[in-house]
């Protein structure tokens, strides 16, 4: 069985990590990078299953924890302040991408309905009924949809 000590340094390098891959998706999710913050979702939830089972037992044995120091409590103090800090830009990123998406999405949909036009507005045999060119709208994002 590993000692306190040893289960607090393994518990600030595990933080250190899961601070790294939530920086690395932030970053991906700013350059709107969705594939390479896809592909950091397995080690994040991997490494945030494991933070939970360590903060489970630290406050368990926050007396012992305690016991050990005002360097060990300061040492998980200050990591921990990191990760809330990572989590909060986390949040604002991903946040900020769903709300763009969904203006794009709502940009695209109201788009093609300016341009479907009415079902009035086609003969029997699916041509238009009169001269189209008014309805229509360009369903562009960005040069990218």
């Amino acid at each position: 069985m590993r000692s306190l000590p040893d289960r607090i340094a393994d518990a600030v390098e595990l933080i250190e990590e899961l601070i790294g891959v939530l920086d690395d998706e932030t970053d991906a999710i700013r350059r709107h990078d969705l594939e390479a913050a896809g592909q950091l979702q397995s080690r994040k939830t991997a490494l945030a299953n494991v933070y939970m089972q360590d903060a489970a037992f630290l406050n368990k044995n926050q007396d012992d924890v305690r016991a050990l120091g005002d360097d060990w409590l300061e040492a998980l103090a200050e990591v921990r302040g990191r990760l809330d800090d990572a989590v909060r830009a986390n949040l604002r990123a991903v946040e900020i991408g769903r709300s763009a998406a969904q203006r794009m999405f709502t940009i695209i949909r109201e788009s093609a309905r300016r341009a479907a036009g009415s079902v009035d507005n086609y003969t029997a045999g699916g041509m238009a009924a009169g001269d189209p060119s008014g309805r229509c709208v360009s369903v562009s994002y960005n040069g990218q949809v």
